[in-house]
């Protein structure tokens, strides 16, 4: 054993001064606690009791009964769950009439039936645009119709198809133009006489990109399907780089259409 060199107090063989004396050589005497007047070492604030209770959480205190709890606390264990309860029984489910929460509209056993069905059967009560048939509510098209427009999406008409309407115009001759048949949409329809008129422009029907596209394939199945309709099909063709002016039109469309009696 040995002695502490300042308070002679007994410690260990090694060392020199006790514990208290070390910190009184390294800080200088002692202080006092800020919260509990305490005498501590001087450097520190509070002595560890108070600093202990300094890092504890803030306290808060219950809205029901007024008993201290632990901040963001605003209700004791025993007064919250009153309070759950108390919300839990404002509601009922629509289905089996159990005990649920204020704001839902059934339990969770009931909702995940009422979702497994909607997911089996949706509801029907919306009508196709083009066919009438009935439909699921969120759809305009049925699955035929819908397939029939992606294949026929109308096309900005060219200007010699302008050209061909104005001239008809002109004429007093009824027709409808972008006339539906099947899969496939013609130009200019003349329902009086049932005759179909189609111009070709060069580029789009007959030029070297057309034909790997398959526009002459789909040309001749339009000639069939309008054959198989007993339907007269009349077609313009343009020229390689040029496409037939309004005078050409006009006269054209005046020597087809005179034999015929429209003119």
């Amino acid at each position: 054993m040995n002695v502490c060199t300042d308070c002679e107090k007994k410690i260990s063989r090694g060392a020199t001064r006790c514990k208290k004396c070390v910190a009184v050589a390294k800080w200088g005497p002692e202080s006092y606690c800020i919260n509990c007047s305490k005498e501590i070492t001087k450097g520190f604030l509070r002595c560890r009791k108070c600093y202990n209770m300094s890092r504890e959480k803030p306290k808060n205190f219950c809205l029901d009964c007024g008993k201290e709890v632990w901040q963001p606390k605003s209700r004791c264990e025993i007064c919250s769950g009153r309070a759950r309860r108390k919300y839990s029984e404002s509601n009922c489910c629509k289905d089996c009439s159990k005990e649920i929460g204020r704001h839902a509209i059934r339990c969770n056993k009931c909702s995940a039936v009422e979702s497994g069905r909607r997911k089996r059967i949706l509801p029907r009560h919306n009508y196709c645009v083009d066919c009438n048939k009935e439909i699921s509510r969120n759809s305009t098209r049925c699955l035929s119709c819908a397939a029939i427009k992606k294949l026929c999406t109308y096309a900005s008409p060219t200007q010699p198809e302008k050209d061909i309407v104005d001239i008809l115009d002109k004429l007093g001759i009824e027709y409808f133009s972008q006339y539906r048949i099947g899969y496939y949409l013609y130009d200019v329809y003349l329902p009086n006489h049932n005759i179909l008129i189609e111009y070709d422009g060069w580029y789009w029907h007959h030029s070297d990109w057309a034909i790997k596209h398959g526009a002459n394939k789909r040309d001749e199945r339009k000639d069939v399907l309008a054959k198989q309709k007993g339907l007269e099909l009349i077609r313009l063709s343009g020229l390689p780089g040029h496409d037939l002016t309004y005078d050409e039109l006009q006269l054209v469309l005046q020597i087809t259409l005179s034999p015929r009696g429209e003119l």
